[in-house]
């Protein structure tokens, strides 16, 4: 399977991971997860609470970083709360995809129910 390929599948099997981990990164193309988020079959809520996720880590992560870079080194345990930080937000946007995932399913049930048709 090409790399761009894999690349599609991974974005529609995983959904929110890849596109929150892609995020995270502040030199990640955007215009290309978007592009590709697009084209898949990841829903709208999904990708808006992973871009949300990701760019909150991303913001955090450059301003922690940037403020005391040289605290790092003197202070290795404050990659240890960037990390956990990093870890609380992708948990809570994979209980939110979760949730909204479920709410969705369970709308497109009611409307085929009521859907004389089906």
């Amino acid at each position: 399977m090409p790399g761009t390929q894999r690349f599609f599948h991974w974005i529609e099997e995983k959904g929110f991971t890849p596109i929150f981990i892609l995020y995270c990164f502040p030199f990640t193309p955007s215009a290309l997860i978007n592009v590709a988020s697009g084209i898949s079959t990841v829903s709208m809520s999904t990708f808006i609470i992973a871009v949300m996720a990701g760019k909150s880590v991303m913001i955090f992560m450059v301003a922690f970083i940037g403020h005391d870079w040289q605290g790092f080194i003197h202070q290795p345990w404050r990659l240890l709360i960037a990390a956990a930080v990093l870890w609380l937000l992708w948990f809570i946007g994979k209980r939110l995809e979760n949730r909204y995932h479920h709410t969705d399913k369970t709308v497109s049930l009611q409307s085929s129910q009521e859907d004389p048709a089906n």
